[in-house]
């Protein structure tokens, strides 16, 4: 049941944000002092690099927000635990898997850094 809810909520973003995307390039539109339109770049980033790195640190600020809730539920699972030994064990898969998800976080922004600086050295 968990993996069919994540899977619908991973539809509904990919869909939302592939719908916001059309709509804002379709209706970027501007007119300029010629009366022709011209197409405005709605992204505000003129290399591939530059957006990458500016969806990245969108994605990091989200995932951050959502580590710090995944480590006060881990908290509440500790607390909810009572000295069960079968919750406590389950406290700390829960645990482990949120330092993984932090740890997964952090590399990929520090990956994302490395290429950038690696890009910004080539050109």
């Amino acid at each position: 049941m968990k993996k069919n809810l994540l899977r619908k909520i991973f539809i509904f973003s990919g869909t939302f944000i592939i719908i916001s995307t059309l709509f804002f390039v379709t209706f970027s539109f501007a007119v300029n002092s010629n009366s022709s339109a011209i197409i405005v770049n709605p992204l505000q980033t003129d290399s591939l690099v530059t957006f990458i790195s500016q969806v990245l640190s969108e994605i990091v600020k989200v995932g951050a927000v959502l580590c710090v809730l995944a480590l006060v539920y881990v908290g509440y699972l500790f607390v909810k635990a009572r000295g069960n030994p079968e919750e406590i064990t389950s406290a700390k898969k829960a645990l482990w898997g949120t330092i993984i998800g932090i740890a997964l976080l952090l590399g990929a922004q520090v990956l994302a850094m490395i290429i950038k600086g690696t890009v910004d050295a080539l050109t």
